[in-house]
């Protein structure tokens, strides 16, 4: 007998009647929820749920009056009455499928649960001393749990079985009589449990029912802590009801499985609710604050993992849902246990019924809100209601640490105000004052501690003589780095002095590790490696903030090494970061900690696989799960701690490093492999050794003796090493800090002509030599393409979809195949709908980065991002303006200002590469927004929205309410190359665009068989038009290269993308068939070139490298979209720029006359262009001054240059009237550089035209340029070709515009207007070529 008198024997009649009433529940409802589900019908799930909670609602105050002033016991025999007759109801129903009989029954069993459950929970606290309720309480509900969930999965085989052959389904007869059974069952158990008087209260009746019920509700107020714990079982009860109704539509609707398997998903639960209130059963009924808000963060982690389980391999579903489940079962216990026996325990005891019976009251609201959200959310496949239901869980969660937080906030008197401790991103700005531990670090230290504890055994030396020296100085702990997993261990080791870690800043900003390392007080690092030139700054204001927390007070953690151990051995090199701390604050103690044991951890290299520290928790936490949690086989780990006494300051770094090194490495531990499971046993294995990658030595060793003379003298310049062979590191033997990296990277880049996207890719001196050839990084090169890339089946025509917009027609043809890859970029593979979905999510960034702008600047190259930040712009409702860096620093600052573009999106990689060029990108240091803080910057409501749009933009109906509307009619700005002395703005509307892809598609024959290679950058208008928006609207896959240049490697990714069309002018495609191998360019079919003349030798040489490839050459300009003419493949006629597209209209006319007219069939004239592609004019420039001319009833665009028309409506190019030349792709203005020429050597004043500036005698200089587009300087003066060029980089142009050569004339040639005479220079440029 325990203290208040009860045996075990009607201890267990009272569980024995809660358990039967909820597996009668249970069981039978799940029955009636498959047969529905089978029937489809669908409203049957959530009536089911409105009746069983209805009762609840509606008479819960009865209810709770009755349990106060009578007898429990004589209550619950009542209620276990009522069941029996509703089952006997409910059995005539379930045999005879009369889904009235059913939903009256459900009514009479939540009636009879309003009625049993305050007598319920009354009675455990009258039975039991207040000490005990958690654990009965645990006990209890591993009892109904395993109850609820038996009941849930023998519901499915019962209704399978067909064990004799009845009129009527045999399964339905099953259940009918397996429910009656257990209802007298229960009603017998109730018979046998104690007797207690009831409490007498005098409370008056609650003759209004819901309305009392809220009413105690506002008294109930007065206690927060027991608000919020009312509250929070009501969110359970109704999060727990969605979630067994979405459990069922996965199953059977969206995995197809049978009744048995379906019913078998909610055993996961039980499995994990038992092992939570088993936990929580050791736990207090004061345990809920701490454990409340984990526990709900951690269902809502797990419930958006589920969605990924549709595709994994089939037979891989269930054994992966069965943890996930089974995880957020255990996490619902811990929440719940806790919670529960806090309202039992917390009410007086004439209160009691009332407040259980406000709980029941708002829990079955809850339920009953539940079940009314279902409807809506069955519209949706189940795996995305998963995914709502764990994001709603997030945001709770996050909701309650605040609640609980702000309860418990007289108790943090030891928590300063203002301290890094809250769970938010890691701080930005250095506290006042020293660190101090926020109350939830203290309360996670244990629980960590004890869940660590599952897997390591850590064994920790030294910490008492740390201990002993304790005077008040701040401490920087240094300990090595074997994996991932040791700073967790250290912290929990050093918990004593709460040091605050450094962090590397991607890895903080992941989910989960974010909220620890917020907790924790972090101070982010940037990685050097990882981000480049543009984080330099970042890691000295990183190491200041560090100094400056030593000075206050704080203990710093901080790895001396900077990144994990590849060997298992720490070799430091000439990392300065622990020794410049040191020097800057010489008061600091130092301790050393050498973590022994973890080398061979999954968190580490010893695989030679790289770590992934989210991931790695992940698979352990199932692994605990699979091992039972406790059985799990635990590595040895030994935490050795010393304050040794170390070389001077004045000994410089080296002799710092070599003194750490000295401790890390004293004893040689080998890799060690723990098994993962109890049954493989418990004693660790030696690994073999990962083998040694030796690429970048070989491939070194084949650089021409000059390139590597001159990266060996970079290299003993900067690190003082005489001997240097090409397998040495330059960390460990060369000493080369990562900021010391930087500046060896551009001198390599110098040296290479090519950018080092990463810096952490130089790791040996074979990698520099490497990079100095421009070999390094091709790692995306090699990527081989996933089998969706190529298109099986036969290939049809691709077409535009009907749309206003170049928003909506992409969205409408992604749609049509939105598992479709069509976007690659190097290493990324994007699908149609993850295109639409990114898209989304971006413009959501780019919308909060540019608030109040019309206008934003996009700064990218050829890529899958350029892609994206485009379309993404439009949806924000913004005007892209495609910002072009390749024409000089002064066009570039000219654009911005004529555009009035004050923000533009790029990449901070390419900044990094553009300042290592002399780009002065310090200049526009406020404009530029980098695309990598998008993914931390964006809410999770941004994230869900774009997620969920994106998949219910297919639906019909639903999906064209949902497309963007608000987009800018201007579909995007380009520039001119600047044929006078400045680029102009033209801006090309969806209309021009849409009108060039729908006529290419109608002209060039594009199927569903071809694949795209995309080099060309979006400021250039054949690369927006041809490498984005037609990819875009006519769903064809596009695989991108940054640097149109880079032959080898555009022809490396056509072997292995194998792309069939290209758009390219015909310099860089004669790049790329220059470097080809045999074999490499099969795969492509077709290439439009243009935006210069197409060589017959380049014809010749596409044919061959293509097995009869067709060049299709053609005429474009930036202010038609750009397409005005192209060869069709069947008539190809080279040499000739083609016939005009289907809606472009074209004249050909004299050049001479003030009217235009038309000139005789062959003979040479200006071209103008009429038609849907045609821009509206230039952006703030007169109208009198726009390029627009009227001539036969129609409004034209004069281009400007000089062509010819055959009888077959051919056009063939003759000349530009215009003096600019296209170098590169690139338009180069001569105008504008003869105007920096003269500014810099003839110009007298007076503001004339450059070209009517002359002396007494004509012209000082003029530039023109030959056939050869190389620019030629004529001068009468002695000005050099190096003086030349010095003036126009003084002038911030183009490298483009360097002078090539320079012809000294003693007169330059005139009209007899006395203009410059640039056709007879045109002649000299000829005899001099």
């Amino acid at each position: 007998m325990n203290a208040n008198g009860t045996g075990p024997r009607q201890a267990l009649a009272l569980g024995t009647s809660y358990v039967m009433g909820t597996f009668n529940d249970n069981f039978f409802k799940q029955a009636g929820l498959l047969l529905a589900v089978t029937t489809g019908n669908a409203a049957f799930q959530s009536q089911v749920t409105f009746l069983f909670a209805l009762p609840f609602v509606l008479f819960s105050a009865w209810s709770g009056w009755l349990a106060d002033r009578f007898a429990k016991k004589s209550l619950v025999i009542a209620a276990k009455t009522l069941e029996l007759s509703a089952m006997l109801a409910g059995a005539w129903g379930m045999v005879m499928l009369d889904w009235h009989w059913l939903l009256a029954m459900t009514f009479c069993m939540g009636l009879s649960s309003t009625l049993f459950s305050p007598a319920l929970n009354g009675s455990i606290p009258e039975l039991f001393p207040a000490r005990e309720v958690p654990r009965i309480n645990a006990l209890f509900k591993l009892g109904t749990t395993a109850s609820i969930l038996f009941g849930v999965f023998l519901a499915g085989i019962s209704l399978d079985q067909t064990w004799i052959e009845t009129a009527l389904p045999f399964g339905r007869w099953l259940v009918a009589a397996i429910a009656v059974i257990v209802a007298a069952a229960g009603l017998g158990s109730a018979l046998f449990i104690p007797a207690r008087p009831g409490a007498g209260s005098r409370n008056p009746f609650p003759w209004s029912a819901v309305a009392d019920s809220f009413r105690h509700l506002r008294d109930v107020r007065k206690d927060a802590p027991l608000t919020l714990a009312v509250w929070a079982e009501a969110f359970f009860y109704a999060l727990s009801t969605l979630l067994l109704l979405e459990i069922n539509n996965f199953g059977r609707a969206e995995l197809g499985l049978s009744y048995t398997a379906t019913s078998f998903l909610p055993v996961a639960l039980m499995v994990g609710i038992c092992a939570g209130s088993l936990v929580a059963a050791r736990g207090t009924p004061e345990s809920w604050r701490t454990l409340l808000a984990p526990s709900v963060l951690g269902i809502g982690l797990l419930l958006c993992l589920v969605p990924l389980i549709p595709h994994a391999p089939e037979g891989l579903r269930l054994p992966l849902l069965f943890p996930l489940y089974a995880a957020a079962g255990t996490c619902g216990g811990l929440y719940l246990i806790p919670i529960t026996s806090f309202v039992q325990v917390r009410p007086a005891a004439t209160d009691k019924g009332r407040i259980l019976a406000l709980d029941n009251c708002l829990s079955f609201c809850g339920i009953l809100i539940a079940g009314q959200l279902y409807l809506p959310l069955s519209w949706i496949p189940a795996s995305l209601g998963h995914l709502a239901l764990g994001v709603l869980c997030l945001g709770v969660g996050a909701v309650f640490l605040l609640v609980v937080r702000r309860m418990d906030g007289p108790e943090t008197a030891d928590a300063a105000p203002g301290a890094s401790g809250n769970a938010s991103d890691a701080p930005s700005h250095e506290p006042e004052g020293p660190f101090r531990p926020s109350r939830p670090l203290r309360r996670a230290l244990p629980v960590a501690r004890a869940l660590l504890s599952l897997r390591y055994r850590v064994r920790v030396e030294g910490l008492d003589a740390v201990h002993a020296r304790d005077d008040g100085r701040p401490i920087l702990f240094l300990p090595n780095h074997p994996a991932l997993i040791d700073p967790a261990l250290a912290y929990l080791a050093l918990s004593d002095y709460f040091p605050r870690p450094l962090g590397d800043v991607h890895q903080i900003s992941r989910p989960v590790i974010r909220t620890i390392t917020g907790l924790l007080g972090t101070i982010p690092l940037p990685d050097l490696r990882r981000d480049g030139r543009m984080a330099e700054n970042g890691v000295r204001e990183a190491i200041t903030r560090v100094a400056n927390a030593l000075r206050a007070g704080d203990n710093i953690l901080l790895y001396p090494a900077g990144g994990l151990t590849r060997t298992g051995r720490e070799r430091l090199g000439g990392n300065r970061g622990a020794h410049t701390l040191r020097v800057a604050v010489p008061e600091a103690r130092i301790v050393l900690v050498r973590t022994d044991g973890l080398w061979g951890s999954s968190f580490g290299w010893a695989s030679g696989k790289a770590p992934d520290s989210l991931r790695g928790l992940l698979a352990g936490a199932f692994l605990l799960l699979l091992n039972g949690l406790f059985f799990m086989p635990r590595r040895e780990v030994r935490i050795t701690l010393t304050e040794p006494e170390l070389p001077a300051p004045a000994a410089g770094v080296r002799a710092f490093n070599e003194a750490l090194e000295a401790f890390y490495n004293a004893e040689e531990t080998p890799a060690l492999a723990v098994p993962r499971h109890f049954l493989f046993g418990t004693a660790p294995r030696v690994m073999p050794p990962a083998a040694a990658a030796t690429e970048s030595a070989s491939g070194a060793a084949d650089a021409a003796p000059e390139l590597r003379d001159a990266v060996l003298g970079i290299l003993r310049d900067e690190s003082g090493v005489e001997d240097i062979g090409d397998e040495m590191t330059l960390a460990t033997d060369l000493g080369i800090d990562s900021l010391a990296l930087v500046n060896v990277s551009m001198q390599l880049e110098t040296l290479s002509g090519r950018s080092i996207e990463r810096l952490e890719n130089l790791q040996t001196v074979g990698d520099c030599i490497l990079a100095a050839a421009g070999l390094l990084g091709g790692a995306e090169d090699a990527a081989e393409p996933p089998a969706a890339w190529f298109t099986s089946g036969e290939a049809r025509p691709l077409s535009v979809p009907e749309g206003d917009t170049l928003v909506e027609t992409a969205f409408r043809q992604a749609l049509r195949a939105p598992s479709r890859i069509m976007l690659v970029d190097g290493a990324t593979a994007l699908t149609a709908r993850e295109v639409i979905m990114r898209s989304l999510a971006l413009a959501a960034f780019i919308r909060a980065e540019s608030s109040g702008e019309e206008r934003v600047g996009v700064m990218l190259p050829a890529s899958a991002a350029a892609v994206l930040t485009w379309l993404a712009a439009l949806i924000a409702g913004k005007t892209p303006v495609m910002g072009n860096w390749t024409t000089g620093p002064a066009n570039f600052a000219h654009g911005l200002a004529a555009t009035g573009v004050r923000r533009v999106f790029t990449s901070s990689r390419l900044l990094d590469r553009l300042a290592g060029q002399g780009f002065p990108v310090d200049e526009h240091a406020g404009v530029w927004v980098a695309l990598e803080d998008a993914p931390k910057s964006l809410t999770l409501a941004d994230k869900l929205g774009a997620f969920l749009r994106s998949r219910l933009l297919g639906l019909p109906g639903l999906g064209a309410a949902l497309m963007p509307r608000r987009i800018s009619v201007t579909a995007a700005i380009l520039f001119t190359s600047g044929s006078e002395a400045l680029p102009k703005a033209v801006p090309l509307t969806h209309a021009n665009i849409l009108a060039n892809c729908r006529d290419i598609a109608e002209v060039l024959g594009i199927t569903s068989h071809d694949r795209m290679l995309s080099m060309l950058p979006p400021f250039h208008s054949l690369g927006l038009t041809g490498n984005i928006a037609l990819p875009l609207a006519f769903g064809l896959p596009a695989v991108y290269h940054a640097n149109p240049t880079e032959g080898a490697r555009l022809a490396a990714l056509t072997r292995r993308w194998k792309p069939t069309v290209t758009v390219a002018p015909p310099t860089f495609l004669d790049g790329m068939l220059r470097k080809a191998d045999p074999g490499d360019l099969c795969s492509l079919r077709l290439g439009f070139v243009g935006a210069e003349k197409c060589p017959d030798a380049v014809y010749a040489a596409f044919a061959e490298a293509t097995d009869g490839g067709m060049l299709c050459e053609g005429y474009g300009v930036t202010e038609c979209s750009p397409v005005v003419s192209v060869n069709r493949p069947e008539r190809a006629r080279p040499g000739t720029i083609g016939q005009p597209l289907p809606s472009v209209r074209v004249a050909v006319v004299e050049i001479s006359e003030a009217v235009p007219r038309r000139v005789a069939q062959g003979e040479t004239g200006m071209l103008l262009v009429s038609g849907p592609n045609v821009f509206g004019g230039y952006l703030n420039v007169e109208q009198d001054a726009q390029p627009f001319v009227t001539f036969e009833d129609r409004v034209w665009y004069r281009t400007g240059d000089l062509v010819s028309e055959d009888p077959d409506g051919c056009l063939t190019f003759r000349g530009r009237l215009k003096r600019f030349v296209k170098i590169g792709g690139e338009m180069v203005s001569l105008p504008q550089i003869e105007s920096v020429l003269l500014e810099a050597f003839g110009r007298r004043g007076g503001g004339e035209d450059a070209e009517k500036e002359q002396t007494a005698e004509g012209p000082v200089l003029a530039v023109e340029s030959g056939e050869d587009a190389a620019i030629v300087l004529f001068t009468t003066l002695g000005v050099t070709r190096e003086q030349a060029n010095a003036a126009l980089r003084a002038a911030r142009l183009s490298g483009l515009s360097s002078v090539a050569r320079v012809r000294r004339l003693s007169a330059i040639p005139v009209l007899g207007t006395g203009k410059t005479d640039y056709r007879a220079l045109r002649k000299l440029c000829k005899e001099g070529e």
